[in-house]
């Protein structure tokens, strides 16, 4: 198991280059000559991938073993990289040809990924916060990683940079693939199509118990269960929204940082280099969240007896406070604390919400579970991408293809996503109240 799991954490790191879009976007989009909108377009390209293959990655996952379906995504990944380092080779400016193969990065880092997470929660049914969390956090420290290695190694190279990714990425979790491998038994589905069907709340007590007698038969399948609770409807909406701002942020960041290097007049050389720090910051505050969203949730919930949507509320919290920097701040140290609280916020979503969704459903269709409900932000991302890039677009010079206005270049975006947040924030209150009648 312990093989297993350092195995899942070198997958994670390896599947977690999506992230990473921010530090190659803006560099790309000027060498092919396309725009801020194209941009936004060919990052909902990767989250497609990424979001709404999730859901076929998770039954795929969860008819075959990790093992096979991480094999599938490491060959995704060397392919979609290549594709993406060959357009920027030869200035491609083909939108499907790019799309496609960042929708291939997206599946073929969300598949690896979500097997590795099923892999720790089956094989530490005790500790499943803790033990999600570790891969979990792995996928959040991957963009601090390469974009280290992308300011130091291939700086002015990105060409270079995005076939490193290609062979890298795609050897380690290929070469990984074998050693993820499900060690204990799966806990018995009783409970889980019970909490399905019936709406109880299986946080109360962690003991499997017989199938009750009034569940009707025969019993729904996973998704048509899913989809017909209003508990999982409300912790999809959640999901959403909060994870689908913290993208927006995360693929739209290389483009708020040369709003605002060239709004104080810095070297349009430092563009790179505080595009990577804020995608390291992102990164780095995202494996935090995530380490440590398992360990506080999984106190919380067993010594504390309260419910994990406590960090979900604080978390609603915080990146409500990053979004009202960006509409009134042009400060570029200010922008250093945005990215850090951002990705915090998002790390502690996609940290605490793994051991939410094994205890309300159980982890015998986890990965089609979490698959299903990680669907949702490419929605939020589309709708928020795209202000996004318009937004920046008409604002943008025509000649010279830059937007000199500091946060004016994006701000109705940011104050959009600041009440998406407030409304999200009465959902989760109005949950945890629901759950603690139960």
């Amino acid at each position: 198991m312990i093989v297993s799991l350092l195995a899942s954490v070198l997958v994670a790191l390896a599947s977690g280059t999506p992230y990473l879009y921010g530090v190659y976007a803006p560099q790309l989009m000027k060498r092919v000559g396309l725009t801020a909108s194209h941009s936004a377009t060919i990052s909902l390209a990767s989250n497609i991938g990424s979001g709404i293959g999730g859901f076929p990655a998770g039954l795929i996952i969860d008819a075959k073993d990790p093992p096979m379906s991480i094999l599938v995504g490491s060959l995704c990944i060397m392919m979609g990289y290549f594709g993406v380092h060959e357009a920027y080779v030869h200035r491609w400016a083909n939108m499907p040809f790019i799309c496609a193969a960042m929708v291939l990065v997206g599946f073929g880092s969300i598949i690896s990924y979500f097997a590795t997470i099923k892999a720790a929660q089956a094989n530490f049914p005790a500790h499943r916060g803790s033990a999600g969390a570790i891969p979990v956090s792995g996928y959040g420290l991957s963009a601090t990683i390469f974009s280290v290695i992308a300011a130091h190694y291939f700086k002015n190279n990105t060409g270079g940079f995005l076939g490193f990714l290609a062979l890298f990425c795609g050897s380690v979790t290929l070469l990984c693939s074998y050693f993820v491998q499900l060690r204990a038994p799966i806990p018995s589905p009783f409970d889980e199509e019970s909490a399905l069907l019936t709406g109880t709340d299986p946080t109360h007590s962690h003991d499997h118990h017989p199938p009750s007698e009034h569940l009707p038969q025969p019993a729904k399948s996973p998704v048509k269960a899913l989809l017909a609770s209003k508990k999982f409807l409300c912790h999809y909406l959640i999901v959403s929204v909060l994870s689908g701002i913290g993208q927006m942020y995360i693929y739209s960041v290389g483009f708020v940082v040369s709003a605002q290097v060239t709004y104080a007049k810095t070297s349009s050389s430092d563009v790179e280099t505080v595009q990577a720090l804020q995608v390291g910051l992102i990164s780095i505050a995202s494996f935090s969240g995530r380490l440590l969203s398992g360990i506080f949730s999984d106190i919380l919930h067993k010594k504390f007896k309260l419910q994990r949507l406590w960090i979900v509320l604080a978390t609603t919290l915080a990146l409500a406070s990053g979004q009202l920097i960006l509409v009134y701040s042009n400060n570029l140290a200010l922008l250093a604390v945005t990215s850090a609280t951002i990705g915090g916020s998002y790390g502690l979503i996609f940290g605490t919400y793994p051991a939410i969704m094994a205890d309300e459903f159980g982890t015998e269709t986890f990965s089609t579970t979490w698959g299903l409900i990680c669907t949702g932000p490419s929605i939020t991302l589309y709708i928020l991408n795209k202000y996004f890039g318009h937004i920046f677009d008409s604002h943008t010079d025509a000649k010279t293809g830059v937007c000199y206005l500091g946060n004016n270049c994006y701000k109705p975006v940011f104050q959009l996503s600041f009440y998406l947040c407030v409304a999200i924030f009465f959902v989760a209150m109005g949950l945890m109240w629901a759950q603690r009648k139960h």
